[in-house]
C-alpha cells in the first residue's frame, strides 16, 4: 500500500478474525446483509476492472489474495471506510470456507491500514477533557435536562467506565447491572469494581467473557450507588452508538469543543494512554485492556500518546473545560440519596 509499511510481524486481532466463526446460525441478518453488500461491491469492481469473477478463482487462494490486495489498496486510495475492507476479507471468508488461513496478506494489510486509525479515528481524549465531559453530563442530569436524568447518568457514568475499565463503546452498551460487581476496599486492597465484558471482539482469542477491573475511586463510587437501584437486566448506559454519539456531542458543545476532535473510541484510547503515561508497562497495559498482541498494543499506545500530546485545542474550550471541573468537585462523590430515589425527585421536580 503506498505510503504505509507493511506490519507483517505483528500478530493482531485482525489476524483472528480470519478464524472466526461465521456459521449463517451465527450471522444475524443484518450482518450478513453487511457481508453480501461487499461481496458484491468486491465482484462488481473485479469485473469493471478486467479482472476475474472472484468466484472463478476460489480454488486458487493466491490469485484470490492477490486480486483481494488490489481491491484493499482500492480502497484506501478512494478513501473508503476501514471497514468496507474488513467486512470484504471476512464475506469471502465466510462464503468460501477452504480460505480461511489463506489470505494472511491481506489481514497484514488491513493491519497496516488499522495502524494508522489512531491518528485519526481514536484520538485519545486527554484526563481534563473526560472530567469536563462527566461534570456537563452530571450538570445536564441534575439541573439543565431533568426529565431525561437517566440517560445523563447513564452517559456520564458511563463515559469514566470506559476510560477508566478500558472498554470499547460495543462493551458499554451490552453492559448489564448483573455483569458489574462492585468490591469495597480492604486493608489489603483498594475499592474496584469488577466488569464482566461478554461477546467481546476479541472473544475468539481471549475468551467469551472477559474480565475488566475499574479501581478509580470516582468510579467506583458511581458504579456502586447507581447499580445498587437497577434491576439485575438493567442496562447502565439504555442506547447504542447513535444516543452516545448525540448526548456527546452536547456535551462538546457546552465546552465549546468541536466536534469532530472525540468519537466514543476516544475513551478507551485515552484511558490507555493516561495508564501509560502514569507508568504503567505496556505488558500490564495489555492484560488491563485485553488486548491480544503487546506487539500491536506497542505500536498502538505510542501513536496515541504523540497524538494526545501534539493535540491542539481552542483555548476557550481548555479554560471552560478546567473551570467546570474545579466548580465541580462535589461530584466526586454521588448524592447521598439512593439512586432510585434522586431519579424520581429530579422527575418530580421537572414536572
Amino acid at each position: 500500500m503506498p505510503g504505509l509499511k507493511v506490519y507483517t510481524h505483528i500478530s493482531s486481532p485482525l489476524s483472528s478474525m480470519a478464524l472466526e466463526t461465521l456459521q449463517s446460525r451465527r450471522v444475524n441478518a443484518r450482518y450478513a446483509t453487511h457481508l453480501a453488500a461487499c461481496l458484491s461491491a468486491f465482484v462488481s469492481w473485479s469485473i469493471l476492472h478486467n479482472f476475474p469473477h472472484p468466484s472463478k478463482l476460489v480454488h486458487s487462494p493466491r490469485h484470490i489474495a492477490d486480486q483481494l490486495i488490489k481491491y484493499v489498496e482500492y480502497l484506501y486510495r478512494e478513501g473508503r471506510a476501514f471497514s468496507v475492507a474488513k467486512l470484504t476479507v471476512l464475506s469471502l471468508q465466510n462464503k468460501y470456507r477452504h480460505l480461511k488461513g489463506n489470505l494472511q496478506a491481506a489481514w497484514d494489510l488491513l493491519v497496516t491500514w488499522q495502524l494508522e486509525l489512531p491518528l485519526r479515528m481514536r484520538t485519545p481524549m486527554p484526563e481534563d477533557i473526560l472530567w469536563g465531559l462527566f461534570s456537563t453530563a452530571m450538570m445536564f442530569a441534575f439541573v439543565w435536562d431533568r426529565s431525561h436524568v437517566r440517560d445523563w447518568l447513564g452517559f456520564g457514568i458511563g463515559m469514566i467506565t470506559m476510560f477508566w475499565g478500558l472498554l470499547r463503546p460495543g462493551e458499554l452498551y451490552r453492559l448489564s447491572t448483573r455483569l458489574i460487581q462492585t468490591v469495597g476496599a480492604t486493608a489489603y486492597a483498594p475499592a474496584r469494581a469488577l466488569l464482566v465484558v461478554e461477546r467481546a471482539k476479541n472473544q475468539r482469542t481471549m475468551g467469551k467473557s472477559q474480565i475488566a477491573i475499574v479501581s478509580h475511586v470516582v468510579v467506583f463510587r458511581w458504579l456502586n450507588w447507581l447499580t445498587a437501584s437497577l434491576q439485575p437486566k438493567e442496562l447502565l448506559f439504555r442506547g447504542g452508538g447513535q444516543k452516545i454519539r448525540r448526548l456527546m456531542a452536547q456535551c462538546l458543545e457546552r465546552l465549546s469543543i468541536p466536534l469532530n476532535v472525540f468519537t466514543p473510541a476516544s475513551f478507551r484510547a485515552g484511558g490507555a494512554t493516561a495508564l501509560f503515561v502514569s507508568g504503567t508497562e505496556v505488558a500490564r497495559l495489555g492484560l488491563i485492556g485485553r488486548w491480544r498482541s503487546t506487539a500491536s498494543l506497542d505500536h498502538y499506545i505510542q501513536e496515541a500518546a504523540s497524538t494526545m500530546v501534539s493535540l491542539s485545542l481552542p483555548p476557550t474550550a481548555l479554560q471552560v473545560t478546567r473551570k467546570l471541573v474545579s466548580d465541580s468537585s462535589f461530584l466526586r462523590h454521588p448524592p447521598l440519596a439512593p439512586a432510585l430515589a434522586t431519579i424520581r425527585l429530579l422527575r418530580r421536580q421537572h414536572g
